[in-house]
């Protein structure tokens, strides 16, 4: 038994996730989304402003809809700002210590996630 994932609508089923990976995943979702807007207002010494992802702040309720109260199902609503988060991740991961604790979660969700981007 588990959640079917799927990319904003039924016709887009991405994967399938067991309820209580996505009972903790969900948990985990809120902190993350934190940690990066919060990481996302310091002045980083870059070479290259592109070197750094869009700065505006993510919203869990923007990114996914989790029916499982109902339905049995996670929809992940926009793709493009999934991979912002998945970006600021990238970015955060050599020059931030503390993202380590975060990182099993954001590997997980790129798996759960895996083909949104043919969307």
């Amino acid at each position: 038994m588990g959640y079917d994932i799927y990319y904003k609508d039924h016709n887009h089923r991405l994967s399938h996730i067991s309820q209580g990976r996505w009972h903790e995943m969900r948990k985990l979702m809120p902190l993350l989304v934190e940690f990066v807007n919060e990481r996302m207002k310091i002045n980083w010494f870059v070479q290259s402003e592109t070197e750094l992802p869009e700065r505006r702040d993510f919203a869990v309720d923007e990114l996914i809809r989790d029916e499982t109260h109902m339905e049995d199902k996670v929809f992940f609503l926009d793709a493009q700002e999934l991979q912002r988060l998945f970006d600021w991740c990238g970015f955060l991961a050599p020059r931030n210590g503390a993202f380590a604790l975060y990182k099993p979660l954001v590997e997980e969700l790129k798996t759960f996630t895996r083909g949104i981007e043919q969307y």
